[in-house]
Formats: structure tokens, sequence, C-alpha cells
């Protein structure tokens, strides 16, 4: 019995690219967590969010699930700063 997951890329505003699968009962902020692990000094002292470019959407509730939020099976999100 395979637990279903969702495969993300995430593109950091240097171009770079994250790459993960999640389970879709993970949380948008075990995506949070990720990102500001894996970014390393890119991120370390920004406010960012995780944004779906279309149709637009920010991921601001980091307890939602991923399958709460839609991003099932596979999504790019873009992390906008601010």
């Amino acid at each position: 019995c395979e637990l279903p997951t969702t495969e993300l890329v995430i593109r950091l505003p240097s171009g770079r690219r994250l790459q993960r699968r999640f389970l879709t009962s993970d949380t948008i902020g075990d995506v949070y967590d990720f990102v500001d692990i894996e970014s390393g000094d890119e991120l370390s002292d920004d406010l960012y969010a995780l944004v779906l470019p279309f149709p637009r959407t920010t991921f601001a509730d980091r307890s939602a699930t991923l399958q709460q939020s839609n991003l099932e099976n596979r999504a790019a999100l873009v992390v906008d700063k601010y």
C-alpha cells in the first residue's frame, strides 16, 4: 500500500530549483521547513511566501496539508520574497 505523494519543484529567487517528493498528508509548514534548510544562506534573513504562479495562489496557512491545498501529484512553486 503506497501512500499518496506529490512532487514539488520550488524555484528560488536566484533561479536555483529545489525538488522533493512529499506525502499529500504533509503540511505547507513542512515545505517551508524544507525550503529554509535547502536554500542555505539565500533566504536566511528574508521573509518569503510559497506561491503557485497560475492561478496565483499564496500558501500562507502552514498547518494545511498539501492535499487540502490542492497540491497533489505534481506542482511547481516559486519563492516570492517580500
